[in-house]
């Protein structure tokens, strides 16, 4: 079965059509019987992603780092309020490093919606793994609307200035609709 590791904000955004995007997300992944491997949160679009999966029957591993101490914590009294545990596999890890190890490890892809700086974290972090020969899992970007635009033109820069090698493989593949993402991620191979 394939499992694709989704990095999102733990953040809802500004716009409720974030949300509505991460819930849809989950729930194709669902019904195309492609398990969610994602931060394990309750909270942002994080929380509508797995509500998408969980609610089409989907298989939801959630990766939970013990002790978290982000910027939600202001909001709630333990981080084991953050902790959504309804999934069908909870993993507690030691920190956020063991928590993306542990995600790469299980994926057979990634992909980075809309979100902040933990997901542009995350994103890289598996481009750096891809061009370090760590793995060779493709990383797919949902630039709704146009949001990684810029972050497209900067890869582009460093591949054109020579900081990245050549060759698609070095770049992430962007796609434009959630439609888009589906159909590259069920040409792939289990």
């Amino acid at each position: 079965m394939k499992k694709v590791a989704v990095y999102l904000g733990a953040n809802p955004g500004k716009s409720k059509e974030f949300c509505d995007l991460a819930y849809r997300f989950g729930r194709k992944l669902a019904e195309a019987h492609i398990a969610l491997v994602y931060g394990g949160s309750t909270v942002g679009t994080m929380k509508s992603l797995a509500d998408g999966a969980l609610g089409a029957g989907g298989i939801v591993y959630g990766v939970f780092p013990k002790g978290f101490k982000g910027h939600k914590e202001n909001h709630y009294a333990t981080s084991e309020q953050l902790i959504r545990r309804d999934v069908t596999h909870l993993m507690l890890v030691k920190d956020m490093a063991e928590r993306k190890k542990v995600m790469s490890e299980l994926c057979t892809c990634c992909v980075a919606l809309p979100g902040g700086w933990g997901t542009l974290d995350e994103l890289l972090g598996h481009m750096v793994e891809r061009t370090t020969g760590v793995n060779s899992k493709p990383v797919f970007l949902l630039n709704h609307k146009g949001y990684y635009d810029s972050l497209k033109a900067q890869f582009l820069r460093m591949s054109s200035d020579g900081f990245i090698p050549g060759g698609d493989d070095a770049l992430p593949i962007f796609c434009d609709t959630l439609e888009e993402l589906l159909e590259k991620i069920n040409a792939l191979e289990d």
